[in-house]
């Protein structure tokens, strides 16, 4: 189980979330949701503003204005939980993108690297 805070729950487990078209290969299920986050990349300096509509323990699936590209290798941040994960896109659509987190979500404010604490975030 994943804890973000007291009002926000991941639960992962050992069966896949129901998709759309194509293979499913999730190992832990999704959860709505409408969480307002930021893609972090490159330098860190390269900030986009994005949705998080629904998340799992593993991964999320991201909403991103038309015609933004980022970098495969990321990081992303709740604006409203003040936490953050690194993460790698793994599946691309016009509008959407799907991530994997690469780690643990945790207050950006405690990260264990020093430049991610180092950020201006709000």
């Amino acid at each position: 189980m994943i804890v973000l805070d007291d009002t926000f729950r991941v639960e992962s487990n050992s069966k896949s979330a129901s998709g759309g078209g194509g293979a499913n290969r999730r190992t832990a299920t999704r959860f709505p949701a409408a969480l307002q986050g930021l893609l972090i990349y490159g330098d860190l300096t390269f900030r986009v503003r994005c949705t998080v509509r629904d998340i799992s323990a593993t991964g999320a699936r991201i909403d991103l204005p038309l015609g933004v590209g980022v970098q495969d290798d990321c990081y992303l941040y709740l604006v409203e939980k003040k936490l953050i994960a690194r993460a790698r896109l793994v599946w691309r659509a016009p509008r959407e993108k799907g991530v994997h987190f690469l780690e643990q979500w945790c207050p950006q404010k405690e990260h264990p690297e020093e430049r991610i604490r180092a950020l201006k975030l709000g």
